[in-house]
């Protein structure tokens, strides 16, 4: 075993687990803004009010839906 080959297992060994780190400090950062990217990425839903009264829900229930 020649220090030529153990330089490359460790640079090659170093690159495979940086490659792990940085996975896993970004999506460690993404969770730390958790709450922000939540409220960006889930908008609250509106409703808006109809100019009509509600239907009754016994009504509904015999309605043909087809």
């Amino acid at each position: 075993m020649t220090r030529r080959f153990w330089v490359l297992i460790h640079r090659y060994a170093g690159l495979f687990m940086a490659f792990f780190l940085i996975v896993a400090g970004f999506t460690g950062s993404i969770l730390a803004f958790d709450g922000e990217l939540n409220g960006w990425l889930n908008l609250p839903q509106r409703v808006e009010a109809q100019g009509r009264p509600m239907l009754n829900p016994f009504d509904l229930r015999e309605r043909p839906w087809h």
